[in-house]
């Protein structure tokens, strides 16, 4: 299969990742981050169910040589599905690392709201007008696009227009009264939408759709607009007040798994040069420790340290950090204000002593000598690895790139220069019976699950073998995982079946080997 850009040790393939994997080189590692199939933002590539099947994850353990290991994300409702698919094809789960960050954003339905906004919630009802506007669509020849983009402002929304009940819900009444103007529907579903008035009680900034903290954007106080708090009005929603939904999201688990071994770890590495994990360029922090090592060819050994002995005697300086942990955070002052102050374990020698036949064990002379422990102090945060995200890193290389169409709350009509949504920052609303829209266009990167590059370096780096490596991700998306690889020199393929998708990581990966070189 031809690749859909390839340059040097790098390329990407547009296609299903289990057409493409059988015609690649066989992997040293898979790292990736797969759909975690929970329909995200409507996107029609997180609800196949691809990440569930046992039969996907198999495909891509045989494209990978023996010990391979795999790190793949997952969402924390769907994380033990995909879990369970990558075991039941023959991966050896080995464990399950986290990655934890202070910049999600509650997803929660508050159901006091919900209740004012609502008059009918019945599943059926909810049913039978997604299944009655399908019909329309259909009848007037309206394109699912064409139809989000006019009443949705882009976020493809597609469940009323493909007959489906958006979370067996009616639509808002703002909604509704754009459906009923694009597809002329009639008024049998009116006395079921509405909404009770609720008083505004005070104002809160609220961040706006290009305010993403995780994806790196940009977040100050003036891309933020105001939101209006209010009371509840009708008795049932007073009832109600303060349920939601969900929890914040605050992590990610990664689970990391294996290609069984052809034999032992040792064998395996002689064998297929991949076995295990690079502990030793992945420790956490660098910490200069002096080292006395003393090493004796007699039986007499030296009576103290630095005093007069047989043997030899030298002292060499080495840097090395904490061993690597299955926890990873962003360094977010939210997540620091989870660790306290902590104090570093004293350095202690350790070693193996010499024994006199005359004197019995003699401590002080130690053979293969070594001080462990670090005499440090400050957040506990600092025994695991941080992986801050850049605010540029995101869009970084896609300055000339044309976006999809925008969801900006802001959108204008190009009849009267109105805005089609009312907003406290914009007032002036469109008084058109027939408003042209004017979308604004989202540029540059996006994807809406972008991971720092820091985060998928550092993952990278742990999978690096000393010699042969071909990193592969079956659901490259953006690209990070390819740029991280291309920073640290390693081959990497990426296959996406999402066109848009390959062509925005070419354009990164292009950019970072640009600014590499």
């Amino acid at each position: 299969m031809k690749p859909y850009y390839q340059q040097d040790k790098w390329a990407i393939y547009h296609g299903d990742c289990r057409e493409v994997l059988p015609t690649l080189s066989k992997a040293s590692a898979i790292v990736t981050d797969p759909p975690y199939e929970l329909g995200f933002m409507g996107k029609s590539w997180d609800s196949q169910g691809v990440s569930f099947q046992k039969e996907t994850w198999e495909i891509i353990r045989k494209s990978c040589l023996s010990g391979a290991p795999l790190l793949s994300f997952g969402g924390t409702r769907t994380f033990h599905r995909i879990a369970c698919a990558i075991e039941d094809a023959g991966w050896e789960y080995r464990d399950t690392l986290m990655w934890v960050y202070g910049s999600g954003f509650p997803k929660s339905l508050d159901i006091s709201k919900a209740i004012d906004k609502r008059k009918g919630t019945h599943p059926d009802t909810s049913k039978e007008f997604a299944q009655y506007i399908k019909s329309r669509r259909l009848e007037f020849g309206i394109g699912l696009t064409e139809a989000d983009n006019y009443v949705c402002n882009g976020t493809t929304n597609y469940s009323w227009f493909e007959g489906r009940p958006a979370g067996q819900r009616l639509p808002r009444l703002a909604e509704y009264e754009r459906i009923k103007e694009l597809l002329k529907l009639d008024t049998r579903f009116d006395d079921f939408i509405g909404e009770a008035e609720r008083e505004v009680i005070g104002k809160a900034p609220w961040a706006t759709l290009n305010c993403a903290p995780m994806t790196g954007a940009d977040c100050s106080k003036e891309n933020r607009s105001i939101k209006d708090i209010t009371a509840p009005t009708t008795p049932e929603a007073q009832l109600w007040e303060g349920y939601g939904t969900a929890l914040k999201p605050a992590y990610e688990p990664i689970t990391l798994a294996m290609n069984p071994l052809d034999g032992t770890f040792a064998n395996n590495a002689l064998k297929h040069g991949v076995a295990g994990l690079n502990i030793e360029e992945c420790r956490v922090g660098t910490d200069e420790i002096k080292l006395n090592s003393y090493k004796s060819h007699g039986a007499e050994g030296c009576t103290a340290i630095g005093g007069t002995h047989k043997g030899e005697n030298y002292l060499s300086e080495i840097s090395k950090g904490r061993f690597p942990a299955n926890f990873i955070h962003d360094g977010s002052q939210m997540v620091m204000e989870l660790f306290p102050d902590s104090k570093g374990t004293i350095r202690q020698p350790t070693g193996r002593g010499i024994l006199n036949p005359e004197t019995g064990w003699n401590n002080n002379s130690m053979i293969d000598r070594t001080v462990r422990g670090h005499n440090d102090s400050g957040s506990a945060a600092r025994f695991f690895y941080c992986a801050k995200a850049s605010k540029a890193e995101r869009d970084r290389g896609l300055e000339d790139m044309e976006g999809e169409l925008g969801h900006n709350r802001f959108d204008k009509c190009s009849v009267c220069g109105g805005y089609l949504l009312q907003n406290p920052d914009r007032p002036s609303a469109c008084k058109c019976t027939n408003p042209v829209r004017e979308h604004n266009r989202v540029k540059g990167n996006n994807h809406p699950t972008v991971k720092p590059l820091a985060l998928m370096t550092y993952l990278v780096k742990l999978v690096k073998m000393p010699e042969y490596n071909l990193i592969i991700d079956p659901f490259c998306g953006s690209g990070t995982t390819l740029l991280a690889c291309i920073k640290l020199g390693i081959p990497c393929i990426g296959i996406d079946n999402d066109e848009k998708s390959c062509e925005i990581a070419a354009k990164r990966c292009s950019h970072i080997v640009m600014e590499l070189a």
